[in-house]
């Protein structure tokens, strides 16, 4: 069941008004001209760090930087959790690789990372395309013990279509142990109004609030967005908390 929504900062001067208990900073929105910069963000309850390949690789083919530096940059941060370097599997011009080769070298940057960094506290990336993709990515992190307490799901941020979406989740929710908890990166808000995949799932990030029917003309416009986002997120778990509810009762 959905328990956390991270807010995914924007690196403007308004993410110091975020005072949001789960923030969500992606690597990529932070590295300017070659270097990475920090957000100024109030210290939230629980940050999420991504590396942010869905914007970088498509940007420039493929990371600008290593895994070290990554783990430099994440390390500054003292997030609660990281994601590892994946490699989204969307269709996508600038990237040349093939799904598999995309899975592939996303388990290789998962070894090397909590290798490198066995502290930080790694968040395992499901990635693929269609659900044999998945399957084989989940396969393979299986057979290395790279799965982790808290998992996510890459290259579902662009998907349209509930059914196909619907059908990845309840096909990868089935193939882990429960006690795995399952991430959606970017996920939809109209996908979690279904009853099955929000009990399939722990938690997503967004950046929707901030393009919330338009993008934002001023600080307070910025504002208002973020105000009735949140309403809307809101309103959107305690209905489907409460339908919850009823189907045990009724059950």
């Amino acid at each position: 069941m959905v328990e956390k929504v991270f807010l995914v900062v924007d690196y403007s001067s308004f993410d110091k008004f975020l005072n949001y208990p789960y923030l969500f900073v992606s690597a990529g929105v932070c590295y300017i001209d070659g270097k990475f910069k920090y957000p100024t963000v109030n210290k939230p309850k629980e940050l999420f760090v991504d590396s942010g390949a869905f914007s970088l690789i498509n940007k420039y083919g493929d990371y600008p930087y290593n895994y070290k530096q990554y783990v430099a940059f994440v390390k500054k941060l003292k997030p609660n959790y990281v994601a590892v370097m994946d490699y989204p599997c969307e269709p996508s011009p600038k990237i040349s690789l093939t799904v598999k080769e995309r899975i592939d070298k996303t388990v290789e940057n998962t070894i090397k990372l909590m290798d490198f960094a066995p502290e930080i506290n790694w968040v395992s990336v499901i990635q693929g395309w269609e659900i044999r993709d998945y399957l084989y990515c989940l396969d393979l992190l299986k057979e290395h013990g790279l799965l982790t307490p808290l998992t996510a799901i890459g290259s579902v941020g662009i998907r349209k279509k509930l059914k196909e979406f619907k059908n990845i989740i309840l096909t990868i929710r089935e193939e882990i142990p429960k006690k795995i908890k399952l991430h959606c990166f970017g996920l939809d808000l109209r996908f979690i109004r279904d009853y099955a995949i929000f009990n399939a799932i722990y938690s997503f990030d967004s950046h929707a609030w901030c393009i919330y029917k338009g993008y934002p003309k001023t600080m307070k416009d910025k504002f208002q967005k973020l105000n009735d986002w949140l309403k809307l997120l809101n309103t959107t778990i305690s209905n489907m908390k409460s339908q919850r509810t009823l189907t045990e009762f009724f059950l």
